[in-house]
């Protein structure tokens, strides 16, 4: 008995590895660029998961270099991007790109966020281009969700606002007013108010299709990754037998057969008549001669004379003349006289 282990590997949780943020305006331009990066070119960004109650207090996720690794598993997570902006930078649209498992360069999620009182007043970012963590163009994929065939990450939430303008129209929830926690160029205090946005991921059952499970068959040497087609080879075309129209190597095509045919001394050929019988012409009955034709080489005509004969199939018509051919195989029987003017010759003919 052979025993069929299938191995369900457990799901794994996705990684949000990088977030990027930069103003968006009407007339094309961009920046500036906060990060969770170090290096030229970007401002820190901050980022947290802590209720809005623990966002002054609770540390942010950030190590010391400014880059994260935040583990998701099913479920829905809030985070909140902090960064300093002075208010005249501070953009009517902002590009939000999320990377995930480790692929900093192409972004997983990339919207644009318009700055509104709204919880969901975000977009596709459907530009070609977009930027990777560490702020090179790179192709857009340009999707609200990332999806790695296990699980599946979207944005259902996104919006920001700055916290320090008092006396303006701008929407200011109480717990984000005047929130301090990141500088222009460091990851600390400055005392000047900073700019959050806040975003919501669902993650849940990926929608893509689901790959085979892996299968371990004992005293086999499947390797873990080995899939359950792998126990199943398939024939290729080169282990089909060959058929009639497949030639087989090696050995030669046979000949054509030839079409059969009859062999008629005296100089005429035979032609087809009705129900299957070859005419050859009318005989006197006075002067037939009965000839059993048995199969021989083709002979070449010896005499002008032209016999006449009538041939039937066995248990065939009688002829006008009178006289009954026989036709049997291999076989036949016929009954033939020669003109009146002309020596009797037999005939003898090859039926193939």
């Amino acid at each position: 008995m052979v025993v069929v282990l299938v191995v369900v590997a457990p799901v794994q949780g996705l990684e949000l590895t990088g977030a990027l943020i930069y103003g968006v305006r009407l007339r094309g331009t961009t920046g500036p660029f906060w990060h969770t990066a170090s290096g030229s070119g970007g401002h820190p960004l901050g980022i947290t998961d802590a209720s809005p109650a623990h966002i002054r207090t609770a540390p942010l996720a950030n190590n010391e270099n400014g880059e994260i690794d935040l583990e998701l598993r099913p479920g829905r997570y809030i985070f909140t991007l902090l960064w300093q902006c002075p208010m005249a930078d501070f953009p009517p649209f902002t590009a939000l790109n999320l990377y995930f498992d480790g692929d900093n360069l192409t972004p997983g999620i990339s919207a644009v966020v318009q700055l509104a009182r709204s919880f969901t007043a975000f977009q596709v970012d459907k530009r070609p281009k977009a930027l990777s963590l560490y702020l090179r163009e790179v192709d857009n994929i340009g999707a609200l969700f990332f999806d790695d065939s296990e699980l599946r990450a979207e944005l259902g939430v996104a919006f920001y606002m700055h916290t320090g303008v008092p006396n303006t129209p701008l929407w200011r929830p109480s717990d984000l007013i005047n929130m301090d926690r990141v500088g222009l160029h460091e990851f600390s205090l400055d005392k000047m108010p900073d700019s959050v946005l806040v975003l919501e991921l669902v993650v849940g059952p990926s929608q893509q299709a689901a790959s085979p499970p892996t299968v371990v068959v004992p005293g086999t040497r499947l390797r873990a990754g080995d899939k359950a087609q792998a126990v199943q080879p398939r024939l290729s075309g080169d282990l089909r037998p060959p058929t009639a129209a497949q030639p087989v190597p090696g050995v030669p095509s046979p000949r054509p057969r030839p079409e059969p045919r009859a062999a008629v001394k005296g100089g005429q050929t035979p032609t087809p008549g009705a129900a299957g019988a070859a005419t050859l012409g009318e005989t006197p009955a006075a002067e037939a001669t009965s000839t059993t034709l048995t199969p021989g080489p083709e002979r070449t005509p010896q005499s002008s004379a032209t016999p006449k004969a009538s041939l039937t199939p066995s248990g065939g018509t009688r002829t006008p003349g009178g006289t009954t051919a026989a036709v049997s195989r291999p076989t036949a029987r016929v009954s033939a006289t020669p003109a009146p003017d002309a020596t009797p010759t037999p005939v003898k003919a090859r039926l193939n």
